[in-house]
């Protein structure tokens, strides 16, 4: 995978707008202004910002002070496993963001299984011996950070926002999960996981108006046969078609230091 170990404000706003929460920057300035029905974002000063819930009938418009004079120096390395490291060191600020890409989204998915790159991003988070289910993201938490994740077409993303003196806990968790996950692995957590993707399905896409929509653009766009032909969160039946030996599969392939 690629690991992003930054530690500016603006790459906290990247993070931020990641998270279902669409920025258009609208001056070179760094002024910005948040889709209507999306999220507000308040700076407590320049260069640092914070994420809160808007009123859905209002747009808010943020000024952020973006650093296009100096950028920071980006540092890029590739260590003896594979694995590309990409840092962006900043200190003006005590908090560390890491994001880990995989190279692996819903076009990597076996014929047949729709939506199993998502459900096995979910299965990333279901622990090893060393480290329980549910336990990686109540740690960040009680931490006062955040995590998640998100399945694209052509990758799967992983990050973190913690303080700077948690990075080095949040890069063990990491290491962690990619080497340990399949000590724990059994039917039951792909069980639970596969409950969780199919109610999200539900919620996301089979009750929402307008829930279908990115589905019936990719069927249009892509052929049938094309991995981009539907939508990433998949379908019922695909997710339900998902077995262990599948899963087992899918992480030794795809879940790797050089990937």
């Amino acid at each position: 995978p690629e690991v992003w170990a930054p530690r500016t404000a603006m790459f906290q706003l990247a993070i931020a707008t990641w998270e279902n929460m669409p920025i258009i920057p609208i001056s070179s300035t760094g002024i910005m202004m948040p889709m209507p029905g999306t999220a507000t974002y308040h700076a407590r000063r320049p260069g640092v910002c914070s994420a809160g819930l808007a009123n859905r009938d209002r747009v808010e418009v943020l000024y952020v002070q973006a650093r296009m004079e100096n950028p920071a120096t980006v540092e890029t390395a590739t260590l003896a496993n594979g694995l590309r490291v990409v840092v962006l060191p900043d200190s003006s600020t005590p908090v560390a963001a890491l994001a880990v890409h995989y190279d692996v989204g819903f076009r990597s998915e076996p014929s047949g299984s729709t939506g199993f790159a998502h459900l096995f991003e979910h299965l990333m988070f279901t622990g090893s011996h060393t480290v329980a289910e549910g336990e990686h993201a109540r740690v960040i938490q009680e931490l006062g950070g955040l995590c998640n994740a998100s399945t694209a077409m052509d990758s799967t993303s992983f990050y973190q926002v913690v303080s700077s003196e948690a990075l080095e806990l949040v890069l063990w968790l990491e290491a962690n999960r990619l080497h340990s996950l399949l000590d724990s692995l059994d039917e039951p957590k792909l069980d639970r996981q596969r409950r969780i993707v199919v109610n999200e399905l539900r919620q996301t896409v089979e009750d929402q108006p307008d829930g279908r929509v990115l589905g019936e653009v990719l069927s249009r766009i892509f052929p049938a046969g094309h991995p981009h032909h539907v939508p990433p969160i998949g379908s019922k039946s695909g997710i339900e078609r998902v077995t262990l030996a599948d899963s087992i599969g899918f992480f030794r392939k795809n879940y790797r230091e050089d990937n």
